[in-house]
């Protein structure tokens, strides 16, 4: 039995993507640089990495992450958010999912304006709720 013939006609008709290979001094890859880190920086990487156990996982953060999903700016007169730097808590409150989930929502889009998004949230709100209360447990 042939295996090529669970793949699409389209598809076994597309030729490999290759690059050409050019001449260059130097070669790096997308990630690479061609200029070193100082020496007083690779030092300081390495005693930290080497302060830390090597044989454990590093501790997650819930706020890390929440902070690399949601808006940038802190907001010291939310005492129940993780949006702020001075609570600890070790979870994504309901006002963090609410606010979440409608940043996240298909009909938010970059660039809007305020008007705009005041315009989409009643019909944002209704599904937020209903995820939220559902998660959580919530009477709806």
């Amino acid at each position: 039995m042939d295996p090529l013939r669970h793949v699409k006609p389209a598809v076994r008709a597309i030729s490999a993507y290759t690059l050409a290979e050019r001449e260059a001094l130097v070669k790096i890859d997308q990630n690479e640089n061609p200029r070193d880190l100082p020496e007083a920086l690779k030092r300081r990487v390495l005693e930290r990495a080497l302060a830390r156990p090597w044989s454990r996982y590093p501790a997650f953060d819930p706020k890390e992450l929440l902070q690399a999903l949601g808006p940038i700016n802190d907001d010291t007169t939310l005492p129940w958010s993780m949006f702020n730097d001075d609570v600890r808590m070790g979870f994504f409150d309901v006002f963090d999912q609410y606010i979440l989930n409608i940043l996240y929502d298909s009909r938010i889009r970059p660039g809007m304006t305020r008007r705009e998004v005041q315009a989409v949230l009643p019909d944002i709100l209704p599904s937020v709720r209903g995820w939220v209360a559902q998660i959580n447990e919530l009477p709806r």
